[in-house]
């Protein structure tokens, strides 16, 4: 297929396109807003910034709903991010935001480069305690300064070499 009709261009003229059924013009399908998977997902965006999107099914919500015994929509949103210093220690909560019930991602700012975290999506129960219901994976922002080997480290000696053509290649 030629590459101008791979990108919804078309031949011949209108009547014979219609005549064929053939749309007129081409309208790539709509980026799907859900994929009926209960999930919840941690991304590094840079040094001191995650960014996290989830997705509850309504099978997921209407459980939820019948485990607290009220209805969805009286369940607060919460996300809680714990920053992971040390295994024997156990996660501490870094962040914690009340959320809208119709938003499904967020960005985490201010944090520490080089340092591991993990995010709970949950709720809160009558008594007022965080409940999570979903939990992410571990992800680690990346360093924010040189590694430890490179640091202060001299390149060895280079020897120049002559290339007598750009096709240069060693046998």
């Amino acid at each position: 297929m030629p590459d101008n009709l791979a990108a919804g261009a078309t031949t011949g003229s209108s009547d014979a396109r219609a005549e064929a059924g053939v749309a007129s013009s081409f309208a790539p399908p709509p980026f799907p807003t859900s994929h009926g998977v209960t999930r919840v997902h941690l991304m590094t965006r840079d040094p001191q910034s995650l960014y996290a999107y989830w997705e509850l099914t309504p099978e997921f919500r209407e459980m939820t709903a019948r485990h607290f015994g009220c209805d969805w929509d009286e369940l607060p949103l919460v996300l809680r991010l714990y920053m992971i210093d040390n295994v024997d220690d156990g996660p501490r909560v870094i962040q914690e935001v009340n959320t809208s019930r119709l938003t499904d991602n967020w960005f985490f700012y201010n944090l520490l480069p080089g340092k591991s975290y993990v995010l709970d999506v949950g709720t809160r129960n009558v008594y007022n305690v965080f409940v999570g219901l979903l939990r992410s994976n571990l992800v680690t922002t990346p360093r924010n300064w040189p590694g430890r080997t490179l640091a202060g480290q001299q390149l060895g000696d280079w020897k120049p070499e002559s290339i007598s053509s750009p096709f240069h290649f060693r046998s």
